[in-house]
Order: structure tokens, then sequence, then C-alpha cells
């Protein structure tokens, strides 16, 4: 990852607007427990939600900004539907008796919400989840991908996936790979976008000197598996 742990303080600069390849999310959860199941969203080839965080450029954090947070389930009644389908809660698992629905969202809203509380945009829960709804619907990575050619079940230098996804948004996104030892494998898991304070999308990377290069984790000599249906 990027960013460097952020301190104490609770101040930020833009908005990490991070989706999930839920297949790459379910591997990393059943890979190792023969008693993790997976929760994959009704549609297949949607990448899902994992968060909005505020963050410090170059930095990861602020969190938990006020440990008076609390979250209500209620207040999302409207857009449980669609948190459900596009804000997945991809990890089950066949011991849990107790795992109650929302705790994703509730975590991300303690966690992240907490922080980003101080924009009028983002001050409830029913903002900032809807909000988190309104991005992945417009900036779908499935179809900016597919545009360069790349697929579901392919594999594909990282170069060419970070390009393809910059000249889609028009700014630098950030890609984050899971790299399995086992299998000597790395495989794409999330994309990062990031906004300002009046939600309008820049550069996750402002002040970085050689923008061609790509802002990522995976490795540069390596395919990345962008994996499909058969985790």
């Amino acid at each position: 990852m990027y960013f460097s742990l952020l301190g104490y303080s609770k101040e930020w600069d833009i908005l990490v607007f991070s989706q999930s390849w839920p297949y790459t999310f379910c591997h990393t959860w059943t890979v190792n427990s023969n008693t993790h199941t997976c929760n994959l969203p009704a549609n297949r080839n949607q990448w899902t939600i994992h968060g909005i965080w505020p963050s410090k450029i170059g930095a990861f954090g602020p969190a938990f900004c006020n440990n008076q947070t609390t979250f209500n389930l209620n207040a999302l009644n409207p857009i449980i539907p669609e948190l459900k389908n596009r804000w997945t809660e991809i990890k089950e698992s066949k011991t849990w008796t107790r795992k109650q629905e929302g705790e994703l969202w509730k975590h991300e809203w303690i966690k992240h919400g907490s922080c980003s509380k101080s924009l009028a945009n983002l001050d409830s829960e029913l903002k900032y989840f809807s909000q988190g709804l309104e991005w992945s619907k417009q900036y779908v990575l499935s179809d900016l991908l597919e545009q360069g050619g790349i697929k579901p079940n392919g594999s594909y230098p990282i170069t060419q996936i970070w390009h393809t996804l910059r000249t889609g948004l028009g700014k630098n996104p950030h890609i984050d790979c899971y790299y399995e030892s086992r299998t000597n494998k790395p495989y794409i898991d999330e994309v990062r976008i990031c906004f300002n304070k009046s939600l309008a999308l820049i550069d996750c990377d402002p002040f970085r000197r050689n923008t061609n290069k790509p802002s990522t984790n995976c490795p540069l000599d390596k395919e990345i598996f962008y994996i499909g249906a058969v985790v």
C-alpha cells in the first residue's frame, strides 16, 4: 500500500474511494481456511465498494476521528438493497453464528465516516454511503478496464492496467495487488481513486514527479492476474 500510517492528527486532504475486485477478495479470504466462504454480489462482473477514506496526501488516515460516533443501520433503510449489491460484505464463514447485517458498513462508518463528517456532503450515514453508491455507478471499473482490452480471467502488465484506468478516468488512480507467495502470483485487488473536499476527481498522487509510472504496490515485472468466476 502506498500510504503510510498517519499519527493522531484528524486533519485530512483528500478522499480515497476504494473499490475491490470481489474474486480476489474472496480468494484471499478462502485460500487458507476451509471454513471461510464468500458472499459474491449478484452482478458478478461488478467491483464492490470497500470504503471512502479521508486521508492526508501520501499517508493513510486519519481514522476513528470521533469516539462518540455511533452507527444506526436503520438510517440506511432507503439504500440497503443497493448496499448489499454494491457495498457487499464478501466475507462469510461456516463457523460464524452471531454475525449481524451491516458489520462492514458499521466498521467503515466508525473508522472513516467519523472523519468525513467534517464535510456537509458526508456528515451522516445516509450521505456517506449514498455517495459511495453514486461513485460506484459513475466510475464503473469493469467497463473502464474492458475499454483497454482488460477482461476477467486474463493476466496483464500493471502498466497496461494503470494506463487504461488513467485514460478512462482522466486522473491518476492507485492500484493495489494481493501477492500470493504460495503460487508466486500477483492478483489485482483494489483500485483507489481520489477526490478533493469539493468531491471533484483528482490525481491520487498530486506531488509525485514521475506521473507516467504506475502508483501501485503491484510488481512491474510480472503479469497481474484478473481472476474471474472460478476462484
